[in-house]
């Protein structure tokens, strides 16, 4: 069984070491945005600083941090919801940018993917067509370009992709959330870029994030559905071959909208920390390990409609911390305690709408930077850690 980060690449190290690029085996809190991996321990000076800006296509709505152009150096990647593109900014490793490459998806792309689908060791692009129910993939060239399209049908508005190995014969498959079928589509991979006809799962009404790990300890990739007007997170545990269970709701706040999965209270179960748009609050949901979750406890984010959320261990102190964005200009640092609760929140400013946020060490000092999708105003932001050993 095999589980591939979507939000950024998987990243190792711990303690004084530094961090690093792999790929990540299923886990609690893959596939979803964050990672379980420590930073470098942060001795003083936690807290990020804004390095320059970098330029984004026509909304940008997802952000993924990976090493597309094969030199050690995190890149980062685009959807560019108000267009018909991704954008790829090549990293400089010292948290800076190249300008910006565009790359023609479907139209409205709203997420998108790093991953090695045709095994040839190069990451390669997919991306999530909201208006033309397709996935469109761009199959990599090891440079950090990029080769022309090929578009394979979803169901109906495709809003979030996830990426794992649903049918275990080691191929990287895609889950897309299908916002108006109250589905999630399901595409096996054959091994070379290409994928079979979709099947579908029921999700709740308006599904706009789907996120991937293995719940219930059983070996399978399970899916975890944020619902957007039901209120609920759908579990769908995986039952081999691309199957899955049908789902079970567990209720979160107002219009939740993303998800993290990780291990908050360091029991080896998978959590959720879902960040709700209509509440203003993060849900976190702890898990039992065998699919089923205890009732949510509700986090205040900083600002209006907490729109994405990511993990990993920001300061370095063995427990996993969230970040999550709202539809203002900030996103919120909640550190975690280690025992499934979190701290108040503190702000970060970030671009305008910043509807994206992935984990990642830009400027290769060991800490964990953050990169927010800033939908209004069409940037990037990166934001450094300033944290001293």
């Amino acid at each position: 069984m095999r589980l591939w980060l979507v939000a950024t690449i998987a990243a190792t190290g711990s303690g004084c070491g530094r961090i690093g690029f792999a790929p990540v085996a299923a886990a609690p809190g893959g596939g979803d945005g964050g990672t379980d991996a420590a930073s470098r321990p942060c001795g003083s000076g936690f807290g990020f600083t804004a390095a320059p800006t970098v330029a984004a296509g026509p909304g940008p709505a997802q952000i993924v941090i990976a090493d597309v152009s094969g030199d050690g150096r995190p890149d980062l990647a685009v959807a560019n919801a108000n267009g018909s593109s991704s954008s790829v900014s090549i990293g400089n490793g010292d948290g800076s940018f190249r300008p910006k490459v565009d790359y023609p998806t479907s139209n409205s792309p709203r997420s998108l993917a790093l991953v090695d689908l045709d095994r040839d060791g190069r990451l390669d692009l997919v991306a999530a067509n909201f208006n033309v129910n397709s996935v469109s993939v761009l199959l990599g060239n090891g440079d950090g370009t990029f080769r022309p399209k090929t578009d394979f049908p979803t169901n109906n508005n495709p809003y979030s992709l996830a990426v794992g190995d649903f049918d275990g014969n080691g191929i990287p498959d895609l889950a897309t959330a299908d916002y108006n079928a109250n589905a999630v589509s399901i595409l096996l991979g054959n091994g070379d870029g290409t994928f079979q006809p979709r099947m579908d799962a029921v999700a709740g009404a308006n599904p706009m994030f789907v996120a991937v790990a293995d719940v219930d300890h059983d070996g399978l990739l399970d899916t975890v559905v944020a619902n957007f007007t039901d209120n609920t997170v759908s579990v769908l545990v995986g039952t081999g071959g691309g199957s899955f269970a049908p789902k079970v709701d567990y209720a979160t706040a107002t219009s939740p909208n993303s998800i993290a999965i990780g291990d908050f209270d360091r029991d080896g179960n998978a959590d959720l920390a879902v960040a709700n748009a209509g509440a203003m609050t993060v849900s976190v949901l702890l898990g039992n390990g065998d699919s089923t979750f205890r009732a949510r406890v509700e986090y205040p984010g900083t600002g209006s409609s907490q729109r994405s959320i990511a993990h990993a261990d920001l300061d370095g102190d063995g427990k996993l911390d969230l970040v999550v964005t709202n539809n203002a200009t900030m996103a919120s640092v909640l550190l975690g305690n280690g025992d499934g609760t979190f701290q108040p929140p503190r702000s970060v400013a970030t671009g305008t709408q910043p509807t994206s946020v992935a984990v990642g060490d830009l400027d290769s000092d060991g800490f964990w930077d953050l990169a927010t999708a800033n939908f209004a105003d069409d940037t990037l932001s990166v934001l450094v850690s300033s944290c001293v050993p």
